[in-house]
C-alpha cells in the first residue's frame, strides 16, 4: 500500500481570555493534527485548560512553497 501524503494544517485556538491563536503543523492526518497542535500550545503558549476550542480552519497538501499568512494584528 502506498504511503499517505502529509498536508499542512491551520487550526485556530480560542483561549479563555478571549485571544485567538493560529498553529500551523505538518501531519499525515487530523486527528495527528490536532495532536500536534494541543502539544505546541501546551509546550509554547498555554496550558490545555485555557484552551476553550481549537478548530480546523484549513488543509493544503503538503509540497515546496505552500505555506499560509496570517493576519496578527489590526492596524
Amino acid at each position: 500500500m502506498a504511503e499517505a501524503g502529509w498536508y499542512l494544517y491551520r487550526l485556530e485556538a480560542r483561549l479563555n481570555d478571549g485571544r485567538l491563536v493560529t498553529v500551523v503543523v505538518a501531519a499525515a492526518n487530523e486527528e495527528k493534527a490536532f495532536q500536534y497542535a494541543e502539544s505546541h500550545l501546551e509546550r509554547d503558549l498555554v496550558f490545555r485548560s485555557h484552551v476553550a476550542e481549537l478548530s480546523l480552519v484549513e488543509k493544503k497538501s503538503l509540497h515546496p512553497g505552500v505555506g499560509y499568512a496570517v493576519v496578527t494584528a489590526e492596524v
